[in-house]
């Protein structure tokens, strides 16, 4: 198996200004080709810790990418750096610098001078010109191991990989590699792991847990030397999982539950409107992010203060005023009250104390009520998740529980 590392170059990144997304991005894209990506390492625009991290790379990686540092500023010192390091001279190569200047000429710019510095390359390298930016990658092989220069724009770094090098990658690998992830709801990574203890277990296949807005995650993995093969393991893998867990399982792969949902209401013509108080339109959000939501939800409402409760969701004030905002027979009703304003099918809403402040003895922060109005009955779920997750933690997980919770009803009711 081959060895890669992946090197990004910036103080931008250092001192936490910008995410660094390449590093995530190339990562699934080498393990996609069985490629062992042994290290990250992030690194100033400093000219000694250029050349250290480049003579360190090439003693332990076949593959070696490094991001960032060709741009036409002063510390962009990459090319320079490296090339030193590997003992080679930098060349200036008219072709790559026409192709900047006409990047500048289609965008109706005038090119400063300073990125005639661009087309300054390692000599001997394959150099491709970049229709995304101005910054060329160059790839040098050294001694059977490769140093790929990208730019350090995610964008750009998206279009050398789909543009040229995943074929690059797929000439170099033997080794065939398909994934599959699913997914399951109610069921901690320990019992998850408790229960898949009797799973056959096998050398070509591997298996992650992810964990994910209070969900669990399984990425089953195939390493083989045929996309059939794989596929046919991935299969007889899927199968013993659910034999398993099967229970808890509710999709696969990119399919999220906000459209996993979507698709049950569409294909039986169900509608759904939404009160939310503590996850404050977070379960909107998600739904209306599947595209066509709008063929289902009728209304959506935040209700976060008492008198919202009362006004529009007829609320019981006696109810508020005994026992508060948060408990089971508010959480009903401002389902029953949304279903009926909205008349719509289904009905969602929310109430609880997400902190970090506002929780007691008796309501401790992270306690949620989650109200699903059905056509049958109306169901109240309460949910006591850990008072010392941050707030935005509590509330997704509301939200997730509150989707999982009314695809739940609707399966049963239509069931019955």
């Amino acid at each position: 198996m081959l060895n890669a590392e992946i090197i990004t170059i910036g103080n931008e990144i250092i001192y936490g200004d910008v995410l660094n997304t390449n590093s995530r991005y190339i990562s699934s894209i080498l393990k996609n080709f069985g490629i062992n990506c042994r290290f990250h390492l992030s690194i100033k625009d400093d000219k000694e810790d250029i050349s250290s991290a480049i003579n360190t790379s090439k003693k332990r990686s076949d593959l070696i990418f490094i991001t960032g540092g060709l741009g036409p500023t002063d510390d962009d010192i990459t090319i320079e750096c490296a090339s030193s390091a590997l003992g080679l001279n930098v060349e200036f190569r008219s072709d790559i610098f026409e192709n900047i200047k006409d990047m500048f000429k289609k965008r109706n710019i005038e090119m400063p001078e300073s990125n005639k510095k661009q087309a300054y390359v390692p000599k001997g390298a394959t150099v491709i010109p970049n229709k995304s930016g101005t910054a060329p990658m160059s790839i040098v092989e050294k001694e059977g191991r490769y140093f790929i220069f990208l730019p350090g724009v995610p964008a750009e770094v998206e279009y050398f990989f789909e543009n040229y090098l995943k074929n690059f990658l797929s000439n170099m690998s033997k080794e065939k590699i398909i994934s599959r992830m699913l997914k399951f709801h109610n069921l901690s990574e320990a019992l998850m792991n408790e229960k898949l203890n009797s799973l056959e277990k096998k050398s070509e296949i591997e298996i992650a847990y992810l964990p994910n807005r209070g969900e669990a995650r399984l990425k089953i993995t195939a390493r083989t030397n045929s996309y059939e093969k794989a596929n046919e393991l991935l299969n007889d893998c899927e199968t013993q999982i659910l034999k398993l867990i099967g229970d808890y399982f509710y999709g696969r792969d990119e399919q999220e539950i906000e459209e996993i949902l979507s698709e049950l209401l569409r294909k039986n013509s169900l509608t759904v409107s939404t009160a939310e108080s503590c996850t404050g339109g977070l379960i909107s959000k998600y739904l209306t992010d599947v595209s066509g939501s709008s063929s289902y939800i009728k209304l959506d409402v935040v209700t976060y203060s008492n008198q919202a409760k009362e006004k529009i969701l007829k609320v019981n004030s006696q109810t508020l005023s005994e026992k508060g905002a948060v408990c089971e027979e508010v959480a009903k009703q401002m389902a029953e009250g949304i279903k009926k304003l909205a008349e719509t099918d289904y009905a969602i809403s929310t109430t609880g104390i997400a902190g970090p402040t506002g929780g007691s003895e008796e309501k401790p922060v992270g306690l949620v009520y989650i109200g699903v109005a059905g056509q049958k009955d109306t169901y109240v779920l309460k949910k006591n998740y850990p008072s010392g997750l941050p707030r935005y933690e509590i509330r997704e997980r509301t939200a997730s529980d509150a989707m999982h919770f009314l695809r739940e009803i609707i399966i049963n009711e239509l069931n019955s």
